[in-house]
């Protein structure tokens, strides 16, 4: 239904008197229109269930406005399976495209798109596909909104979240915002009902940060002021889990990430050691 094509209708009724009561068969054909759902029952077919999902935590209401429409771009998203194991533009995703598509600017300074990719990322992992066939970057440093290891930036414009779909069959990306979570999901043909897997990351050595020490003839011998803490740095070993019946029974490596130490700047007095 048209609703301003209609309005114009009722006007051009009422302003030729013709009374009060109106046929919608005598309506011109331009009042009704044929509309194709975004989504229909045959997007659905090989699709008959959810087979990895994970979530995170949103800070408050602006936040979750901004998950919200971040959630509706990437919801209802479906691949293909890449044919012949080539990737072709029915089987890629992209993180960016579907922001742009949207009409969603990516600011800088908003770390909840990092989030929500990190999110999907997850997801993807969990899904199974092919590593090989994910293009991500990761923070220098290890991040503070997920599990190191399984974080995503996609703050500039050259930093993306791309993946194929490597399975035989057809994948649908789902996304909502619900009680303060953003739930990313990947559904596709439904596995074993007592099979689960997980993404788990193991911190496997600590880089300690160096200390820089900057003279400064303000302070007194021995004073010290910290104008920087530093941060450890990490190597982290991420795994792909299988887990029946609540039991692990497949562990199979996936990646090494290592995030740099950030160094302690302290200004110290002269001649202070």
């Amino acid at each position: 239904l048209n609703a301003e094509n209609l309005a114009a209708e009722f006007r051009k009724h009422i302003a030729n008197n013709n009374g009060y009561t109106i046929e919608l068969s005598s309506l011109k054909g331009n009042v009704f229109e044929t509309v194709r759902p975004a989504v229909t029952i045959k997007d659905f077919e090989g699709i008959d269930s959810v087979i990895s999902e994970y979530s995170v935590q949103i800070a408050g209401d602006a936040d979750a406005r901004l998950a919200t429409s971040v959630a509706s771009a990437v919801n209802g998203k479906i691949l293909e399976p890449s044919r012949s194991g080539k990737p072709d533009k029915s089987s890629m995703f992209s993180f960016n495209d579907c922001m742009s598509e949207a009409g969603i600017q990516k600011s800088e300074d908003d770390a909840l798109f990092n989030l929500a990719a990190s999110a999907l990322y997850v997801a993807v992992l969990e899904a199974g596909i092919d590593t090989g066939q994910i293009s991500r970057v990761k923070n220098e440093t290890y991040p503070d909104y997920i599990e190191p290891g399984l974080d995503v930036k996609v703050m500039g414009e050259n930093q993306d979240l791309r993946f194929s779909n490597t399975g035989s069959g057809r994948i649908m990306i789902q996304s909502e915002v619900k009680d303060n979570k953003l739930y990313m999901r990947v559904l596709g043909k439904a596995k074993d009902e007592n099979e689960e897997s997980r993404i788990e990351a193991k911190v496997v050595q600590v880089y300690k940060p160096s200390i820089i020490n900057i003279e400064d003839s303000s302070l007194a011998y021995g004073e010290k002021v910290v104008l920087n803490e530093g941060r450890d740095g990490i190597k982290v070993d991420v795994f792909r889990n299988i887990y029946r019946d609540g039991i692990k029974a497949e562990e199979k490596y996936l990646y090494t990430d290592v995030y740099e130490p950030v160094g302690t700047v302290v200004k110290i007095g002269p001649n202070t050691g």
